[in-house]
């Protein structure tokens, strides 16, 4: 699963590391991509885990804090994605 963080941002520089999950210390966040093409907009997609390696399912827009030059942006929106699973199956027939 993966988290999508929808931001206002005036430019600059995102600072991937400033990414902090509230009340999970010793929590891990794994940012997985950023998205610049809707400017000023971005989208930010996101693992976060508790300390016991948990995947985190209910955070909040209130629960992430994103920074842009370290200055805190608002996050507007956050919602979960459930990304399908793709594999590819080749077959050779081989000769008869």
């Amino acid at each position: 699963m993966i988290l999508l963080i929808t931001a206002a941002v005036l430019g600059g520089t995102l600072f991937a590391n400033a990414l902090s999950v509230r009340a999970q210390a010793t929590g891990r966040v794994q940012i997985t991509s950023i998205e610049t093409s809707a400017f000023p907009s971005l989208s930010v997609q996101f693992e976060a885990y508790d300390d016991q390696g948990q995947f985190i399912q209910d955070l909040l827009p209130a629960d992430v804090t994103l920074y842009e030059n370290e200055l805190e942006q608002t996050v507007d929106s956050l919602e979960i994605r459930n990304p399908g699973v793709q594999f590819t199956l080749a077959i050779n027939g081989g000769p008869d």
